[in-house]
């Protein structure tokens, strides 16, 4: 009896402790959009109640309210949209895009009592776990962790999409969380309000976590902690040390870790772009754990992380590229765990460094350098340790008061090269800079024109539903016809326009840069984009 009430107390902590950030919500209604419809077009919900928007059509759309007290943003298709209604009454709404879909919700009863508050929601939890503690003892089991707490800090219990200009508690607990990671949030204010270095430090983290890289707050949730970013975040809070360290680079204890990684291919010429299937938690370890990816050739290293509670095993896909030729050890460790395979790349070797104390010249490079906004560009370069080689504090800036940090090894004076992605929303001309502490060490220039006249820009999404190789490029209807090139060798996508939006998919065999190429009558539209 002990035995089947502990597995079911087991069976109850992770949700518990991943589903803090949306606990207590009443019930949920779907509204499907499909056939340039909703479906269906009225709704009759409880105050209370969520309702939810599943895009199925193969265009994108908006859910916008009427009285403009919820929007969507785009929805891509395949994509979702939750608005949890507080009070009673009704409310109208439409599809800015598509304005002839409109649709409304009555909403019955009043307004509903207030959800538990986080220290409600911490009491919960901690009582459970403790439930699970006196299960085990009684039981004599070793099933399960019996000293895991939570950290208010460390888990700011996002309940809702935040965004520039939001503010409250709950942007402060995130701007708490952020600041944990100095290459995140170097700035560390705290201020309550979502204002262009929160936005800067969500980017970060979200490039970090590879939630997304490139876009903006309308098209991919790039800066916004959305649905997607908070669970992520959900995630990484359950392999955090309840002691404020951040995230823990052993994760798990060595005995609870487990997994192997697959490279394709594994020999070829320089340029080489490989894709590294990471399978982790083969134990099914309940514990959690953050596995790092090192490919061997001294650029920043990826983490693949296990929530607490998920007792199954987890495969992941990563990009990578390599610049010049050698043999490289791609590794995958946890604690003392470890595995590797080895990758053999023809063709010229890196620049050598020189001798200790001499490090190569800090470059940067952008592709391309120029194009219609809104322009995505990939900068890349090498840093490399001051002469003392005792590491460096290097800045990325864009030119448009958006910046990231570039981590450096410290442990040897080798030079590590980068690769960013990053967007221009506006025409102008914009200098990117590499800068060593305060001082700057190179710069280039990129010039963004406005968008074309005629048929419109081309908009192109990477990293579509999570895959790093699944790519969307939409445009206006009105032309004749078209022809889309998606830059990789593949046959050309040919069609006659609508006047509505187009969508076309497609997925890329390896990473890489790559150049799109719309034509449509006489206009050329082209996209850079970076597949990692």
């Amino acid at each position: 009896m002990h035995s089947s009430a502990l597995r079911r107390a087991l069976f109850l902590l992770p949700l518990a402790l991943f589903c803090l950030p949306y606990f207590a919500q009443a019930a949920q209604t779907n509204v499907t959009i499909t056939n340039m419809a909703f479906l269906p077009s009225s709704v009759s919900v409880n105050a209370g109640d969520t309702v939810v928007w599943t895009n199925n059509d193969s265009v994108s759309h908006t859910v916008t309210a009427n009285d403009g007290s919820f929007d969507s943003g785009l929805l891509l298709p395949g994509a979702t949209f939750s608005h949890t209604f507080a009070t009673g009454g009704g409310v109208s709404y439409h599809c800015t895009i598509h304005p002839g879909m409109v649709a409304s919700i009555a909403i019955a009863g009043g307004a509903v009592a207030s959800s538990p508050n986080a220290d409600d929601l911490r009491a919960q939890a901690q009582a459970l776990l403790n439930r699970v503690t006196q299960l085990q003892a009684q039981v004599g089991g070793n099933v399960a962790p019996s000293n895991v707490t939570l950290d208010s800090s460390a888990c700011p219990l996002i309940g809702r999409s935040l965004h520039r200009g939001s503010s409250g508690d709950d942007v402060s607990r995130l701007q708490q969380f952020l600041a944990r990671d100095r290459n995140v949030y170097p700035e560390a204010q705290v201020s309550g309000y979502y204002g262009a270095l929160t936005e800067a430090a969500v980017k970060r983290w979200q490039v970090k976590y590879n939630i997304v890289s490139s876009g903006d707050a309308g098209t991919t949730g790039y800066g916004v902690v959305g649905p997607r970013t908070a669970a992520a975040i959900a995630l990484v809070c359950s392999t955090m040390s309840g002691g404020g360290g951040g995230v823990s680079g052993g994760g798990a204890a060595p005995s609870n870790v487990g997994g192997f990684i697959q490279v394709t291919p594994v020999a070829g010429n320089a340029p080489l772009s490989v894709k590294v299937v990471t399978t982790v938690n083969t134990v099914n370890s309940c514990s959690g754990g953050v596995y790092t990816v090192d490919y061997g050739d001294g650029t920043v290293p990826s983490s693949v992380a296990v929530p607490l509670g998920n007792c199954q095993q987890m495969t992941q896909t990563l990009g990578h590229t390599y610049l010049y030729g050698g043999q490289y050890l791609v590794t995958l460790s946890a604690g003392s765990h470890r595995t590797s395979a080895t990758v053999v790349v023809y063709g010229a070797g890196a620049p050598q460094s020189g001798a200790p104390g001499s490090p190569q010249t800090d470059t940067v490079s952008a592709n391309p350098t120029s194009g219609t906004s809104p322009l995505t560009v990939t900068l890349s370069g090498v840093i490399n340790a001051p002469q003392t080689c005792g590491g460096g504090t290097y800045t990325l800036q864009f030119g448009d008061n958006q910046s990231v940090p570039l981590t450096f090894d410290s442990s040897t004076c080798s030079p590590r090269s980068f690769s960013v992605s990053h967007q221009y929303t506006a025409a102008g001309t914009y200098t990117a800079k590499l800068l060593n502490g305060s001082s700057q060490v190179s710069s280039v220039t990129v010039t963004v024109s406005g968008p074309t006249s005629g048929f419109g820009p081309m908009t192109v999404v990477p990293g579509v539903g999570g895959d790093p190789l699944a790519t969307q490029a939409q445009f206006n209807g009105g032309c004749t016809t078209y022809s889309l090139n998606w830059g990789d060798g593949s046959t050309a996508v040919t069609g006659s326009c609508s006047s509505s939006a187009i969508t076309l998919s497609h997925e890329y065999a390896l990473s890489g840069s790559y150049t799109i190429t719309l034509t449509r009558g006489s206009q050329v539209d082209t996209a850079a984009i970076s597949i990692q």
